[in-house]
């Protein structure tokens, strides 16, 4: 599975190396990153075809791995020593037969060590979005927050950068954390989100010690350091409430076309759709704007809808559908209990783990 830092999808590139064994959670396998071993006690489980993580072991200690160490890359499944593959009955992968490029999730260890969930993961999704892990509050170095997407800008978490008011300083800041950053995980995450809820509702830009002391080149400063260090991935701007043909809607495609034309590396924009019951009416015109700028791609990043009412995820899922450049939706958790908006029941598993009406509507639709 590749991280779609804002989820998704992954090509991992580098070659095979000497390596010490993987530590619990690690990557240990997936197409184009080789066969890694798990630290003692440790199994290598398949997720998809792009990823395998190092869990600690039920039976026997063994590595999962595919014939000969190599991903077998002639079709889309990926053959597991257990003789397993991924459930062709999937949402993902029946999203992807209707051309898209996945439906995923968000998650970090605190929800994937539970073993109901990974399992889900497993079975169901197709993209993983670190939920906090990327933030850069959590990555403790200068970082942008990172897709499926991880914002490499908006809210920083950290005081001192907060208090920076030179504008060579802050470029460097920028520059610097997003290389190390997107470095670090080159080839191995998908998609990038660059620069994260930078607007208010009227489509004016938000207050924040990038804009202050920078105005919107910050944009261009962090688009710019990300492409140089990874050019294969897709790099997004990110936000909420962009659900309706609205003022910020409008802002953002402003500022989009404009720093299209000034050869500003926008691959992607993102929305969140973080929805209250009923409120899908107005999401199909506004994909179809965000649409209408010239990136190559738009996505559904966050996806939540209070209390999951199955005609709302079908609009929804629709929507995505009728928009040729919308390549995928992330569900914004796997069970309602880990949800950030738990007490409304927003996702398509429930408490249990088990699959919500909702998730019954779009497996039948599709």
């Amino acid at each position: 599975m590749k991280s779609v830092a804002f989820a998704g999808l992954l090509t991992a590139l580098f070659g095979a190396q000497a390596v010490l064994a993987t530590a619990e959670w690690g990557q240990c396998d997936g197409i184009g990153y080789g066969s890694h071993p798990c630290d003692a006690g440790l199994t290598c489980v398949y997720v998809n075809d792009y990823y395998s993580q190092c869990q600690k072991s039920t039976g026997a200690t063994t590595t999962t791995s595919r014939p000969g160490g190599t991903t077998t890359t002639t079709t889309s499944v990926t053959t597991t020593t257990g003789g397993s593959s991924p459930n062709t009955n999937s949402l993902n992968t029946k999203y992807k037969a209707k051309g898209k490029q996945y439906w995923g999730t968000c998650g970090d260890q605190g929800t994937l060590s539970q073993s109901q969930c990974a399992q889900v993961v497993k079975d169901d999704f197709g993209a993983l979005t670190p939920e906090n892990s990327l933030k850069w509050d959590a990555t403790c170095v200068v970082f942008l927050y990172m897709v499926s997407y991880v914002p490499l800008l908006m809210q920083p978490g950290v005081h001192w950068v907060s208090s920076i008011g030179d504008k060579n300083t802050l470029t460097t800041v920028i520059q610097n954390h997003a290389t190390t950053l997107v470095t670090r995980y080159k080839g191995k995450i998908a998609k990038w989100d660059v620069v994260n809820e930078m607007f208010n509702e009227d489509g004016s830009v938000r207050s924040s010690v990038f804009s202050n002391v920078l105005g919107t080149t910050f944009v261009d400063i962090a688009f710019n350091a990300a492409r140089a260090a990874d050019g294969s991935a897709k790099l997004y701007i990110n936000d909420y409430n962009l659900d309706s043909v609205n003022s910020k809607v409008n802002g953002l495609v402003n500022l989009v076309n404009q720093k299209k034309s000034a050869g500003v590396p926008i691959d992607g924009i993102g929305s969140q759709a973080h929805l209250s019951a009923g409120q899908t009416g107005g999401f199909l015109a506004a994909l179809q704007k965000l649409a209408s700028t010239s990136v190559t791609e738009v996505a559904v990043t966050e996806l939540d809808i209070v209390n999951a009412a199955s005609n709302d995820y079908l609009a929804i899922s629709n929507a995505c559908l009728q928009v040729p450049k919308c390549v995928g939706i992330t569900s914004w958790g796997v069970s309602d209990k880990d949800s950030w908006r738990a007490s409304s029941n927003p996702l398509l598993f429930n408490g249990s783990f088990q699959p919500k009406p909702a998730y019954t509507a779009l497996i039948n639709s599709l």
